[in-house]
């Protein structure tokens, strides 16, 4: 009876080994999904054309860039965790290897979380071309993230060697700073995007009146606005969780989830701007086609205003664009090519807008 009862493994080894087995499957659904969502957007970028889209080109390496920190993430996370296994039966295990891993974690994450930022502020940074003060604040927050990221990775690694000071990040950088910038700098980009979609909303119903259904343009729009608030919220969750509101159990699970949360919305933004969707056409309504319609009033010849909103084009000779025109009286919206939209330039072409989105 006694040799049976000193066979089993201690209640404390079965609960670490239940919590390791219980984070690393839920970290595998999100790491596969994101690999999921990951590649496909990289094929559809790839399929319509990187030659001429300086965006697409950025896109295109972001995505790859959050894949391989989240590829070397999830085999790091596993590692560490068969080194607490082998710590767990050997109390005089090297902590050594566990720490390598962690600073290796550390340089990973914060690649990952420097590159969704990037997208964010990319996409509103191309929508305000020309304008310096809205791209000036840009730049400034960008520059803050990047340096706070390298300041706080720096800490971090130094926190991890020193073993008999615990609170040696926190006296010279406080956990929830680095949440709090980041979110900021999201929060930022995403109202720049969110007074661009108002913007263009405003100048749509004052030439074509109440229309039910959105336009192309305005659904792009309203998406990035979407996802912006989305990943905005992700990161009040993880400054929630690092300020250490949370049971332990929950701030585990979370610590292992909320890296490829990270990276998932940004993927799945460029993924839905590919296919030219909202959420809500995504959901409930389908994909809606672009349209053409024109309304005639006027004489034409008058100034013309014209308000554009590029799109990636499926062939690499090019991109299209989805204007909406207004020529005294008469307003136009419709399809052109490149070509169309340099001969609008002309004696009385008047202002004009492109925004170029992917």
């Amino acid at each position: 009876m006694s040799d049976s009862s000193d066979a089993l493994i201690p209640n404390e080894i079965v609960i670490s080994l239940r919590d390791f087995v219980g984070q690393e499957a839920a970290e595998g659904v999100f790491y596969g999904t994101e690999c999921l969502l990951t590649i496909s957007a990289i094929y559809i970028l790839i399929r319509q054309g990187l030659r001429n889209s300086l965006p697409r080109c950025f896109l295109l390496a972001a995505a790859s860039l959050m894949l391989f920190d989240s590829t070397m993430l999830f085999a790091i996370h596993i590692m560490f965790d068969l080194a607490q296994i082998n710590s767990l039966g050997d109390p005089s295990y090297d902590f050594q290897t566990i720490i390598h891993w962690e600073s290796a974690a550390v340089v990973f994450l914060r690649l990952s979380y420097l590159a969704g930022d990037l997208i964010v502020v990319w996409r509103a940074w191309i929508l305000f071309d020309g304008q310096v003060v809205f791209r000036m604040i840009l730049f400034v927050c960008v520059l803050a993230s990047t340096a706070l990221l390298t300041v706080d990775a720096y800490f971090s690694i130094r926190k991890n060697m020193a073993f008999n000071s615990d609170d040696f990040n926190q006296k010279l950088l406080p956990p929830a700073v680095l949440p709090i910038v980041l979110l900021c700098t999201n929060v930022i980009a995403t109202l720049f995007i969110a007074y661009k979609a108002w913007h263009y909303r405003q100048f749509f119903k004052a030439h074509l009146g109440a229309v039910k259904k959105k336009s192309q343009a305005q659904q792009v729009l309203v998406l990035l606005v979407e996802s912006g608030f989305i990943y905005c919220s992700l990161w009040i969750v993880g400054i929630i969780w690092i300020s250490g509101h949370l049971s332990v159990t929950a701030g585990a699970y979370i610590g292992v989830i909320f890296p490829h949360a990270a990276s998932l919305y940004p993927t799945l933004i460029i993924l839905l701007s590919a296919l030219q969707k909202t959420y809500c056409d995504t959901t409930f309504q389908g994909q809606i086609g672009s349209q053409q319609m024109e309304f005639t009033s006027g004489a034409p010849g008058a100034t013309q205003i014209s308000q554009s909103i590029r799109f990636a084009n499926n062939s690499t000779s090019g991109s299209g664009t989805m204007d909406l025109v207004s020529r005294g009286g008469m307003v136009e919206r419709g399809n052109s090519s490149d070509d169309d939209t340099m001969e609008g330039s002309g004696q009385n072409s008047g202002k004009q807008e492109v925004i170029q989105i992917l």
